[in-house]
């Protein structure tokens, strides 16, 4: 709440200039704590014996074991500050050649880490987002003002579980996609749940801290999440990159990849 309320009322360029002291100061200390060779961050290119914790720890996460949101002991660069689920997404378009020159890609919500690396490959990258001091353009994802078929690429993390209308949201991803174009679509979700909990009625920062988990979801998502990706007009499959990369970059292994294409 409080840092919401920083990002939206600290002017933009004043915001990243304290952000990127901060991350400074963060980089040099912690990468003298923390050194040692067990992993590897792709993105400072630093070695340590262990990452930081992040996550929420409340106790739906927890009963739900909801993968993505819930606490992870080892899941934090020390230096560059990465999460867990922006090194797996960065690895797998590496590995697979997603990103290649020429292409016009689309990030939501960027990642700094991942938005940093991304910005210098010879494409097209467009950043957006609602509020975000590191976007480049202001956006919402239920009415994207870009023509049909014009990106061959989206990466959109975890911003879905905010959106009031997922499915229209999804539906403008495809539409704004090229023809054999590709998505990354990642969210929090429970295994345990087969279809998605979401109440209109469940209202207000307590109770949805109660029952999604995280007091600014409005749903939770369950095992049909892939279905309603596919409802939107997707090719769904999960992804991975590999157990040796899951250790050496210490990514959560529970966490596949939703990795979306519109075919042809």
């Amino acid at each position: 709440m409080i840092n919401e309320l920083v990002v939206r009322l600290t002017p933009k360029k004043l915001y990243v200039f304290f952000d990127n002291v901060i991350s400074r100061f963060y980089r040099i200390v912690n990468t003298m704590i923390f050194k040692g060779n067990k992993y590897n961050c792709p993105f400072c290119n630093h070695s340590f014996r262990k990452f930081l914790p992040v996550g929420y720890k409340h106790g739906i996460l927890f009963d739900m074991k909801v993968i993505g949101g819930g606490h992870r002991p080892n899941a934090m660069c020390p230096s560059c500050r990465s999460i867990d689920r922006e090194r797996l997404t960065y690895i797998f378009l590496e590995q697979h050649q997603c990103i290649k020159q020429g292409i016009k890609l689309l990030h939501i919500a960027p990642e700094k880490n991942l938005q940093k690396a991304l910005r210098q490959k010879s494409f097209e990258y467009y950043s957006a987002d609602l509020d975000s001091p590191f976007a480049d353009i202001k956006m919402n994802i239920q009415d994207i003002d870009f023509p049909d078929n014009y990106f061959d690429g989206i990466i959109c993390n975890h911003v879905l579980e905010h959106v009031p209308d997922d499915l229209k949201a999804m539906r403008e991803f495809y539409r704004v996609l090229k023809k054999g174009g590709w998505a990354v679509l990642q969210v929090p979700y429970s295994p345990l749940l087969e279809t998605s909990i979401e109440d209109p009625l469940v209202i207000g920062r307590k109770k949805r801290m109660e029952v999604y988990g995280q007091d600014n979801h409005v749903r939770m998502y369950g095992l049909d999440y892939t279905d309603k990706l596919s409802c939107a007009g997707f090719k769904v499959s999960l992804e991975s990159v590999g157990s040796n990369e899951e250790e050496l970059y210490a990514l959560n292994p529970a966490e596949k990849l939703f990795f979306c294409t519109k075919v042809v």
